[in-house]
C-alpha cells in the first residue's frame, strides 16, 4: 500500500485521464476538455493541501505519520475534503458535472448499451475510493503528529481558498450538455441524429 501522499494523488490522475480519453474516443470532446479543466482545479487543490500538510509536518510525506491534523490545520482539512469530494464526483460539485457530461457522451455514442455504460459506472465508483482513502488516512485519525506541526498564516491560505472555490463549483457545468456542442461539418461530434 502506497503511503507517499503525493504518489497517491498522482495515481488517481491516471483514472481521470482514462475518463478524458474515453470522452474523446466517443466524440465527446467538449466533455473531455471540460473534465480536463475541472480536474486541473480540484487536483491543484489536493496538491496544495498536501503541500500544506507536508510543510506543517516538516516535509514528512509518509501518510502513516499523519493524523489529528484537523485541529492543527482546519483550513487545510476543509479544503482537502472539498477537493476529495470534487474528485470523487459528489453531486453538485465540479467533478460531478464533468463526469456526468462524459457519461452522457458515452450513452449517446453507445446507443445506450449497458455493456459499455455499466463498466464505466463501476470505474467511477472505484475512482472515488482514491480520494476517500487518502482523506481518511490523513485527517480524522487520532493525533500521530510528528515534526513541528503548525498553522499557516493568512497569506499562505489565500491560494488554496481560490482553488477551493473553483474546485467546488467549477464552470457552471449544469449549463453544458451534449446539445451545446458546436456543429462541425453539418453534425455534432459524438451525437447521434434524432
Amino acid at each position: 500500500v502506497q503511503t507517499d501522499i503525493k504518489k497517491v494523488l498522482a495515481y488517481s490522475t491516471v483514472s481521470q485521464l482514462g475518463f478524458m480519453m474515453l470522452a474523446l474516443g466517443v466524440g465527446g470532446w467538449v466533455a473531455g476538455l471540460f473534465h480536463l479543466l475541472t480536474h486541473a482545479f480540484f487536483k491543484a487543490l489536493l496538491f496544495l493541501g498536501s503541500g500544506s500538510v507536508m510543510h506543517a509536518m516538516g516535509n514528512v510525506i509518509d501518510m502513516t505519520k499523519f493524523g489529528g491534523l484537523r485541529r492543527v490545520l482546519p483550513v487545510t482539512h476543509w479544503t482537502f475534503l472539498c477537493g476529495s469530494a470534487a474528485l470523487a464526483g459528489v453531486p453538485l460539485l465540479s467533478g460531478f458535472w464533468s463526469k456526468d457530461l462524459i457519461f452522457e457522451s458515452v450513452l449517446n455514442a453507445s446507443h445506450q448499451r449497458a455493456e459499455i455504460y455499466v463498466p464505466l459506472l463501476l470505474v467511477a465508483f472505484l475512482t472515488a475510493g482514491y480520494p476517500a482513502a487518502t482523506f481518511c488516512r490523513v485527517a480524522p485519525r487520532p493525533a500521530v503528529i510528528v515534526g513541528h506541526s503548525h498553522r499557516h498564516g493568512v497569506r499562505a491560505v489565500v491560494g488554496v481558498q481560490v482553488a477551493q472555490g473553483e474546485g467546488l463549483v467549477g464552470i457552471q457545468g449544469q449549463h453544458l450538455d451534449s446539445r451545446s456542442v458546436p456543429v462541425v461539418h453539418g453534425r455534432r461530434p459524438g451525437i447521434r441524429p434524432r
